[in-house]
């Protein structure tokens, strides 16, 4: 009996501790049975502890997904009003600054007329700045600006108040009188003078933009920039603008001595062959600028005695006729120049008494009415030049201050 119970208590041993050593009687079994419990109950805490700490990394997972989930969820909310707006007037408009607002994407900049309500918007600027313009002189305005963004709009800003100026004198073109002013007052905007003048007009110097129809002054073009002294010439330079000549040394603040080209917009070309002395008279050909009057170099000093061929691209070409004084007049038909003047002699010492004509290839032409005095003015149509000027007679025949010439021999018609 005693052989059984050990027994029954070795297999017990065997079948919790399988394989744990070779068993020597009951109580070798029994030890090993311990044993084995032993190892059972390690396990079983191994077994807690890693559940606890699966637990407790499961609770901090659940813990960080929780605040993800609050962070990913929380709504987009409206900015918050803007700071710090300041309002200041100028010409007919009002300039407003303010401070940023944390989170806006765009602003809501509004106007009114009193002050605490009434609001109209005007702008939604992207910027924390807006000038609002074209408002009337010597009015009060006042401003309140909104920051805003997808949650919506804020409330109102600091309300910001500033008041318009008139608006300033015009200095392009600039207006004055033709006499003197002995009295001047202002009401609101408007500015009240009184004097010895007739009349009050763009200063333009020397010479102005006409409009063909009315001879007013052109719309849409700034006009000329004033010329500082007088204009004696003027020809289209076939792209809207002009060629002008005289003894004026500035137009606008650049320097032009007596030579200049205007564009169509009013504004100064850099075309600029700097004569010595006065320009009288211009003709344009295709390309090239003729030059008469009393000058006697151009380009900084070559010799031209006072008839020249410029390009329309500022050089000077070599056609030099070398009159021996002042031309007053130009005119061009197909390859030939006419010259009118003061001048008796061309081409080194030809006569040619105040009337010529030139080849545009500089050549002297045998054309020669023999004029008996001053020739000012020019003009040719078809096969016939006209003259004028203090002349009375041609080639000996009395024909006073007005004389139609044949083109091409000179005789009078």
């Amino acid at each position: 009996m005693h052989k059984t119970v050990g027994r029954c208590v070795f297999l017990l041993g065997c079948l919790l501790a399988f394989g744990c050593g070779k068993s020597t009687g009951p109580v070798a079994g029994a030890d090993a049975g311990a044993e084995a419990d032993a190892g059972t109950d390690a396990g079983a805490e191994m077994d807690a502890g890693a559940d606890a700490g699966t637990d407790a990394g499961a609770e901090m997972d659940a813990g960080a997904d929780a605040d993800a989930g609050a962070d990913a969820g929380a709504p987009l909310q409206p900015p918050a009003a803007p700071t710090g707006l300041i309002a200041t007037g100028g010409s007919l408009q009002v300039s407003l600054t303010w401070d940023a607002s944390t989170g806006a994407t765009s602003y809501s900049a509004l106007r009114s007329t009193t002050s605490d309500g009434g609001y109209t918007l005007v702008a939604t600027p992207t910027a924390t700045y807006f000038t609002d313009t074209g408002l009337p002189g010597l009015t009060t305005y006042y401003y309140v600006v909104r920051a805003v963004n997808d949650a919506g709009t804020s409330g109102d800003s600091n309300e910001a108040s500033a008041t318009t100026l008139c608006a300033a004198l015009s200095a392009n073109p600039r207006l004055v009188p033709n006499n003197s002013v002995n009295a001047i007052a202002q009401v609101g905007c408007t500015l009240y003078l009184g004097g010895s003048f007739t009349a009050i007009g763009p200063n333009t110097g020397g010479g102005a933009i006409l409009d063909n129809d009315g001879g007013a002054l052109a719309p849409g073009i700034p006009n000329l920039l004033a010329i500082n002294n007088d204009v004696w010439a003027a020809a289209p330079d076939d792209a809207g603008g002009w060629f002008i000549g005289g003894n004026f040394t500035k137009v606008g603040s650049a320097p032009r001595n007596r030579l200049a080209r205007i564009n169509a917009d009013g504004t100064l070309h850099g075309w600029d062959p700097n004569a010595n002395s006065d320009v009288n008279a211009l003709a344009v050909a295709g390309s090239t600028v003729y030059v008469g009057g009393g000058f006697t170099t151009l380009d900084g000093g070559t010799p031209r005695n006072y008839l020249a061929a410029i390009g329309t691209d500022g050089v000077l070409q070599s056609w030099n006729p070398n009159a021996n004084s002042f031309v007053y007049a130009l005119a061009v038909s197909g390859s030939t120049v006419y010259a009118g003047g003061n001048f008796t002699t061309l081409d080194g010492g030809t006569t040619r008494n105040f009337l010529a004509a030139i080849g545009t290839d500089g050549v002297l032409l045998p054309w020669d009415p023999n004029a008996n005095s001053d020739v000012n003015a020019l003009a040719v149509y078809g096969s016939t030049v006209y003259a004028g000027g203090s002349v009375t007679t041609l080639d000996g025949q009395w024909y006073p201050y007005f004389a139609p010439l044949d083109a091409v021999s000179g005789v009078l018609k």
